[in-house]
């Protein structure tokens, strides 16, 4: 039997550069909150804790379907 095969991207490598994403109310706030203690700017919490959750993230195969 043929099977429908689908492969992953090559993530996009793109230049340090600043770029808009959009993220819930809920994690606005949460960085906001941060802002307010620290005066820090959103920019730097918000792309420091993007950044410490890519490198603590792990990936796993969905090996589900068999």
């Amino acid at each position: 039997m043929d099977k429908l095969i689908f492969v992953k991207p090559t993530p996009k490598v793109t230049a340090a550069t600043s770029t808009i994403i959009r993220v819930s109310g809920e994690a606005y706030n949460a960085v906001s909150s941060i802002e307010a203690e620290t005066v820090l700017s959103l920019s730097y919490i918000a792309s420091q804790m993007i950044l410490f959750a890519a490198q603590n993230t792990e990936v796993k195969e969905d090996d589900s379907n068999g």
